[in-house]
């Protein structure tokens, strides 16, 4: 008794539904409809053609689900022998089976406008990805697992030389790297050295330039996976030029400031040996200019103080271009 209640509340539900649902055999017969799509195409409708009650054709419909579907749902936009979609109609259609076989299936249509919503909304959300991606200020690229570059913005194209339709239709992503640059990437991509395995952070390594240039970088990589295996890699590559350059420039004014420094202290140390030098110095020669004058010494005597002052004179000299 619970069984026959279910199904009949199941067959009220059914034809209480403000949409068409048509089971239709293998080959294209109506077997049965709900209330809705009986009042669009017509009472009589059961037993006869799909195409020609539902669609006005003399043929079945170059698309109908009917001839391709396995066993899987699939959506299809209705139509006809000629080979023109309606795109104000769509369907779902779902595979019918009893005792294991496949006999048709079950047609229930949708509403396009709301599915062209929805896909409006996801174009959007791909042009905003695709915006955050082009605008960003360190190159993006992306490329499967043989190789195939299949993202490249234009701070990329900056970095490496080429343009996005030269890198999207034949770059190789083993190019950009010297040597065996693109296998160390991914050898540590797999392992576990520079992060957790299938990351890879702040990893220095040089790439090629287009016109041969040898481009130092700063790389963030990642490997993507589609059900467990790995299906392309996506890497973030931040020009070090300027940062080198900067650093170059930084390292040349803190030598020359050191420089400065040395040279400041050796003035000050020179300027206090030659005033210790001065002092005695200023001495000797008052003394011996003293000697000369206020006393009558011989010859010999003469010449060898004159010989101190002179000699005096001579350091005076030294310590002067010391300073």
């Amino acid at each position: 008794m619970h069984n026959e209640t279910e199904k009949l509340r199941l067959l009220e539900a059914i034809d209480s539904l403000q949409r068409e649902l048509v089971v239709i055999s293998s080959d294209h017969i109506i077997l049965a409809a709900n209330k809705y799509a009986k009042e669009r195409y017509g009472h009589g409708m059961v037993g006869k053609p799909c195409h020609e009650e539902c669609f006005n054709c003399s043929k079945p419909c170059t698309h109908c689900p009917a001839q391709f579907l396995d066993s899987v749902p699939v959506v299809a936009m209705s139509s006809c022998g000629d080979d023109k979609l309606n795109l104000e109609e769509g369907f779902l259609c779902y595979p019918l089976y009893s005792g294991g076989q496949m006999e048709g299936i079950v047609r229930l249509d949708f509403d396009p406008p709301k599915m062209g919503r929805l896909e409006k909304k996801l174009e959007r959300s791909n042009a905003f990805l695709h915006n955050l991606i082009m605008s960003s200020v360190d190159g993006v690229i992306a490329a499967d697992m043989t190789g195939r570059v299949l993202v490249f913005n234009d701070a990329a194209a900056a970095i490496l030389g080429y343009t996005k339709e030269e890198a999207l239709s034949g770059l190789d992503i083993r190019d950009i790297y010297p040597g065996e640059g693109a296998k160390e990437v991914m050898k540590l991509l797999r392992s576990d050295a520079y992060g957790k395995k299938g990351k890879l952070k702040a990893y220095q390594i040089d790439v090629l330039h287009k016109a041969g240039e040898v481009v130092p970088i700063l790389l963030n990589a990642s490997i993507v996976y589609e059900k467990g295996q790995e299906a392309a890699t996506i890497g973030f590559f931040h020009d070090m030029r300027e940062s080198i350059k900067m650093e170059k420039e930084l390292e040349e004014t803190r030598m020359q400031l050191f420089q400065s420094a040395k040279m400041a202290a050796l003035g000050k140390l020179a300027a206090g040996v030659a005033h210790q030098i001065n002092n005695p110095l200023g001495g000797i020669s008052l003394f011996a200019q003293l000697l000369l004058e206020e006393y009558s010494l011989d010859p010999g005597a003469q010449e060898d103080v004159q010989r101190i002052l002179e000699d005096a004179q001579r350091y005076r000299y030294t310590v002067k271009e010391l300073l």
